[in-house]
């Protein structure tokens, strides 16, 4: 395990637009892609030094995924 870290970190959420605005607003930090797919929405928010354009979305440190599934 030597040299390993947590990429990103998800969770389940009951109310996507609640939990972006929670993530924004509480802990600075910034959407950085939402994507709707057939049974569930994916948010994935991180802090504003994640914002590396040459790195993959989901091989970025520190970012957060907020899945909501859809009923």
């Amino acid at each position: 395990m030597k040299g390993a870290r947590f990429n990103h970190n998800g969770y389940r959420v009951y109310d996507l637009d609640k939990s972006i605005k929670f993530y924004t607003e509480g802990f600075g930090m910034k959407l950085l892609f939402r994507t709707e797919m057939d049974t569930v929405i994916v948010a994935i928010l991180a802090y504003e030094d994640a914002f590396d354009a040459d790195t993959p979305v989901l091989k970025r440190s520190g970012s957060l995924e907020l899945v909501h599934a859809k009923v």
